[in-house]
């Protein structure tokens, strides 16, 4: 095989797909709005620990869970699975931010219900906001700064709090966040570790989502999507 020959070969058909994409570039139109990821908490240990099968059913559990509560709220878009996680998409704060807080609770009631030890069940969630172009891909796809910027937040491990938000999706958000106190507060913004940010030209904030898990399940207030 003369490895030379079919690299370049490639090559030049690459390339000229490469023009094709840039001049289609226009075509696809950017769409602001709020994104989220949420994440199944400790999957690869609880494969390696309950094997394959157990992993599988409590993978498929979650998705089943963010199916639920995604299908009550036609303003929430399920864009994609990656592997044990999702990225939601709402042109709005409110569904997207009640959708993860919901998500979250219902997630602590299953592995109460089952036992942590032996299906332990929880949810790491954050959310951002800012344009985003749209791939032409053949599954809907999203690529934009906001949605790298909340990937290096979802790798912070906090203390306090699974809920993050990006300040970017907290400044314009503010106002209808305390509307949910004092059940849910936000703590103060906070600079994304370097070691987490992947060497990002731009410094990155975010707040933890403080909930009150003992008085959410009373709260009647909002959630009016799910009723």
């Amino acid at each position: 095989m003369n490895v030379g020959f079919y690299a370049t070969k490639l090559q030049a058909l690459v390339m000229k797909e490469r023009e094709e994409i840039e001049a289609g570039y226009e075509r696809y139109p950017d769409s602001t709005g709020f994104w989220s990821f949420i994440d199944l908490v400790g999957s690869s240990n609880y494969r390696i620990v309950h094997g394959l099968k157990a992993g599988y059913v409590r993978g498929e559990t979650f998705f089943s869970l963010v199916g639920a509560v995604v299908s009550r709220c036609v303003d929430l878009h399920l864009i994609k699975e990656i592997g044990d996680a999702v990225l939601l998409g709402c042109s709005s704060f409110r569904p997207l931010f009640e959708c993860l807080v919901l998500v979250d609770q219902i997630s602590r009631q299953m592995a109460d219900l089952a036992g942590t030890q032996n299906f332990p069940f929880a949810i790491r969630g954050g959310i951002g906001f800012g344009p985003a172009k749209r791939l032409a891909r053949r599954h809907e796809d999203f690529l934009g700064a906001p949605i790298d910027q909340l990937s290096r937040i979802m790798g912070i491990r906090s203390e306090r709090s699974n809920l993050l938000i990006d300040e970017d999706a907290y400044n314009p958000s503010k106002d209808i966040l305390q509307e949910y106190r004092p059940q849910i507060e936000t703590g103060h913004p906070q600079l994304v570790p370097e070691a987490k940010s992947k060497g990002m030209v731009r410094s990155v904030y975010y707040r933890e989502i403080i909930v009150d898990h003992e008085s959410l399940p009373e709260f009647r207030n909002h959630f009016s999507y799910w009723k």
